[in-house]
């Protein structure tokens, strides 16, 4: 499926409102079956399959990657300066 910037944007709204999909302090954040009700309300909001949707976690994890990159560096830079 192709996205559009909109659907995307609606996505990353819909994902924010879903505390218990992105906030470890939240009380049921570990309960699977409530995270599951979230993708699930997700899927409907944008007229999809709650898999596509759930594509979102490759998203977060390409995200953590790279800044995780920029962190490296710009720590790798300090050290030469030394």
């Amino acid at each position: 499926m192709e996205w559009t910037r909109e659907q995307t944007i609606l996505l990353i709204e819909l994902y924010h409102s879903h505390r218990v999909l992105w906030d470890p302090t939240y009380v049921n954040y570990k309960n699977k079956i409530k995270r599951a009700d979230a993708w699930r309300n997700i899927a409907d909001a944008l007229h999809l399959e709650k898999g596509e949707v759930e594509k979102m976690k490759n998203l977060i994890a390409q995200f953590r990657r790279e800044m995780k990159k920029t962190k490296e560096q710009k720590s790798g830079d300090g050290a030469q300066d030394a």
